[in-house]
């Protein structure tokens, strides 16, 4: 039995639930709202998908004790994707088209810098960042430097990005009505690629956060911390269009004062909040839905453990899952979670490890690798 093959079995006799399998867990929403979302997501999910090659990157770039490899990051609405590449021993932000062409993405200046892509959409506008060796990676040390955030429209560097978005920014989601989230300083921001710069103000007892999930409304889904890092005391929250702010009490009863890290990663347009907390150092961690500011668990896979990544405007959630030390792709449909293996059609030598990003059609990006241990950025096109 293939890899592929003894996943789909462990998936059957874990009983997970497929677009149209059985329905109800323990981290279901009940009630005829969530019998609306459920018919509305599932309608939307192709019976397959096709796994395609953007780009097999055979080259690594070592860093103290931490080795480089691309990556594919985000998916616009048209197709396009974003990411990076190792040429030459430098990591350099790249975009693909929708026909799988990568094209480079311009530093100015900083030519020959390290560069990452982070997010895009179909407007043609995307950001990233310089991140050079010694911001990645010291003596074997993960350490936070100083970044620099970037711009691009149609593929040219918006150099004037600099005079709202100073060193440091991190870059976390771009919606396709333009607006990016993330942090600028220690607080939760949002901007435009115009210069319409929002800085919520970080609420008492609190140090620092970062905003992630937008909803259609304009509201933000924040996370805030009382320190960190490493990270402790962390709430989700929402920060509204108007200003407001409302803070949810800590995920799954943890006390005040907690250790390790939350992401929001989907923020419906009713309020409904979808985040994984890990706890710690920990890589796996566990799923909630905060309904009226209440969480409810969201079931993993295999009981294990999982990791988002990643959702689009509907609330297809996408990350990956923990058994026994792997790593599989899922994607949670009205918070039930499907193995994206059990829906590519068959095709090359490859075992998807991870996926980073999914739109609104469905296309989905991350990682795949052959027999031969080589690793693909790759695309998963709805068929």
């Amino acid at each position: 039995m293939d890899r592929r093959s003894f996943l789909k079995a462990t998936a059957a006799s874990a009983g997970i639930a497929m677009v149209n399998g059985a329905s109800g867990s323990a981290g279901a929403t009940p009630g005829t709202r969530a019998g609306r979302r459920r018919g509305a997501l599932a309608a939307q999910i192709p019976a397959g998908y096709e796994l395609i090659d953007l780009y097999a990157n055979v080259e690594q770039v070592v860093v103290g004790e931490q080795g480089y490899i691309g990556s594919v990051r985000d998916v616009a609405n048209d197709g396009t994707a974003i990411g990076e590449v190792v040429e030459n021993g430098i990591l350099r932000a790249v975009t693909w088209d929708p026909a799988g062409t990568m094209n480079y993405l311009p530093l100015g200046p900083n030519e020959g810098t390290w560069s990452i892509g982070w997010v895009i959409n179909s407007a043609g506008i995307a950001g990233g960042e310089l991140r050079p060796p010694e911001t990645a990676h010291a003596e074997g040390v993960q350490v936070d430097l100083d970044k620099t955030p970037l711009i691009w429209r149609n593929g040219v560097l918006q150099e004037s990005a600099a005079e709202f978005l100073p060193v440091g920014t991190e870059i976390f989601r771009l919606g396709e009505d333009g607006w990016f989230t993330g942090s600028i300083g220690d607080a939760p921001a949002r901007w435009t690629a115009d210069g319409v710069v929002e800085t919520m103000d970080v609420p008492a007892g609190f140090t620092s956060g970062t905003a992630r999930a937008r909803n259609a409304t304009g509201d933000t889904a924040i996370v805030v911390y009382e320190a960190g890092p490493p990270f402790a005391g962390g709430v989700p929250g929402i920060w509204g269009v108007d200003g407001s702010v409302t803070l949810f009490d800590p995920p799954g009863g943890r006390a005040p004062g907690w250790a390790g890290v939350i992401r929001p990663v989907y923020l419906s347009d009713d309020g409904q909040l979808v985040i994984h907390a890990v706890d710690g150092e920990s890589y796996f961690g566990q799923l909630y839905r905060y309904v009226d500011g209440v969480d409810q668990p969201i079931a993993d896979a295999y009981g294990e453990g999982a990791r988002l990544s990643d959702a689009d405007t509907q609330g297809v959630v996408v990350g990956v899952s923990a058994y026994s030390g792997l790593t599989i792709p899922t994607m949670w449909i009205d918070d039930q979670p499907i193995v994206i293996a059990d829906l590519i059609v068959p095709g090359p030598d490859r075992l998807l490890t991870n996926v980073s990003g999914i739109n609104d059609d469905g296309a989905m990006v991350g990682y795949a690798r052959d027999s031969a241990g080589i690793t693909y950025s790759v695309l998963l096109r709805p068929v």
